[in-house]
């Protein structure tokens, strides 16, 4: 969280008011970016994808900020022109461009943040109705009359991508900040983590030295099992794969894709479907001794119809056999068996 308000307080502290403007438009805040760098941070090989790789931030809202002046001169200078196809007498509109008091109110907001010298952010949400696809879309389809075309529009659809692309940007900064300047202030606390732990065991594995480590902790362990496999996140894999996945030891890998819950903490089925197609050989548990024979053979029923029952290809549905002595001793509500698979 330290961070994160750090992060804020560069970015914003000695910012022009539009950026900040258009930031609060977009609910952005530490409190908002918090669980977003968090998230982030919880997957380490994570590759993050975006139409503003390479432009930080500034440069970003001083594009923003050039868009948003032009807008701003042609309004001033040409709003009579372009309030003038819109109202009740809009033949080739739809709603809200053909109602007289919704296109009043947008037009007074529109006064608000292009005419005035301050405005709340609210009053750019207006500017969003005036892009140019925002009216093609608002186009009766047998129009008689074309919809309007003005320079205007189309530089509102040009500050949408540049709000659009500014707000990547902020989201992206601050994850990167968090990442570069986290390390430094562990070691200056001195404090580590327990993903501390593990990602500093996996670079020292993936460096120069690597393999005399992973050589020594073979000779320390011959074999390794990591149970409730579906759990584990691809970084911890890494670790188990580059120690133990050789001929002169063993990996025993025991889990269930279809039982994965800790995705908040970084656990990735994707890992498990890696695994499982890296691993020599595979069993599976074919046998249940625990529940009575009519669920089972009602699960087997329902999830067996379908070719893929779990969407990803790679997690199949297995039949199991009933076994062992649950039909002798059936569950029972107030004493009375009941089927043991019901919808409700």
């Amino acid at each position: 969280r330290q961070l994160v308000e750090d992060y804020w307080r560069k970015q914003f502290y000695r910012a022009g008011r539009l950026p900040v403007m258009f930031a609060l438009k977009n609910k952005l805040s530490p409190d908002t970016l918090l669980p977003l760098v968090r998230s982030c941070l919880s997957h380490p090989f994570l590759k993050l994808l975006s139409p503003v790789d390479g432009q930080d931030a500034a440069a970003l809202a001083a594009k923003l900020e050039d868009i948003f002046t032009a807008l701003r001169e042609v309004w001033r200078a040409d709003k009579e022109a372009i309030r003038a196809p819109f109202g009740s007498g809009a033949g080739w509109a739809k709603q809200p461009y053909n109602d007289d008091e919704l296109m009043d109110e947008a037009f007074h907001q529109l006064e608000h943040c292009l005419g005035a010298p301050d405005f709340p952010p609210s009053a750019l949400e207006a500017l969003r109705l005036f892009r140019t696809p925002a009216i093609a879309e608002g186009t009766r389809r047998n129009a008689k009359a074309p919809a309007p075309a003005h320079r205007f529009f189309d530089l509102c659809e040009d500050l949408a991508r540049a709000e659009e692309r500014c707000v990547i940007g902020l989201k992206l900064g601050a994850y990167r900040y968090v990442e570069q300047a986290l390390p430094r202030r562990k070691d200056e606390l001195k404090i580590q983590f327990f993903d501390d732990l593990l990602r500093r065991l996996h670079s020292t594995l993936a460096g120069d030295r690597g393999g005399a480590l992973a050589a020594l902790l073979r000779r320390q362990y011959a074999a390794a099992l990591i149970d409730e496999f579906q759990d584990t996140d691809p970084l911890q894999y890494d670790i188990f794969r580059r120690v133990f996945a050789g001929p002169e030891s063993h990996l025993f890998l025991i889990g269930d894709p279809k039982q994965s819950i800790y995705g908040f903490r970084g656990a990735d089925i994707f890992t498990y479907l890696q695994a499982s197609k890296q691993a020599d050989q595979a069993y599976t548990l074919s046998e249940n001794w625990r529940s009575e024979s009519g669920l089972v053979r009602s699960l087997n029923t329902v999830f067996g119809e379908s070719p893929q029952p779990f969407v990803f290809e790679g997690i199949r549905f297995q039949p199991a056999e009933a076994r062992g002595a649950a039909d002798k001793h059936p569950l029972t509500v107030d004493g009375q068996a009941r089927a043991p698979f019901q919808l409700w």
